[in-house]
């Protein structure tokens, strides 16, 4: 595959990806929700953490986490999505 190609199925998979991945349900899955019941907050590393869910939700139980995506928009969703947690929490 030669560089245009490839940058534009790289583009294609981009513009999908940013209307609304069909598998990201905005919901943890009950096998996150189960590990954070049995376990203390500490650090997470979320590689491929997409849209973010699994970010914020280890984040409101009171994780650090990080979260690795080769999409470069998703960082500044993600990004607004803790701060916004970060202010709640702070009242």
């Amino acid at each position: 595959m030669n560089f245009l190609s490839q940058l534009i199925h790289w583009l294609r998979y981009v513009a999908l990806y940013h209307q609304s991945p069909r598998w990201d349900k905005g919901v943890s899955p009950p096998e996150l929700m189960a590990f954070i019941d049995q376990h203390q907050p500490g650090n997470a590393l979320d590689m491929g953490c997409g849209t973010g869910t699994n970010l914020v939700t280890l984040a409101r139980y009171g994780w650090e986490v990080v979260g690795i995506d080769f999409i470069l928009f998703l960082h500044f969703s993600i990004q607004s999505d803790i701060n916004a947690l970060a202010f709640e929490q702070s009242k």
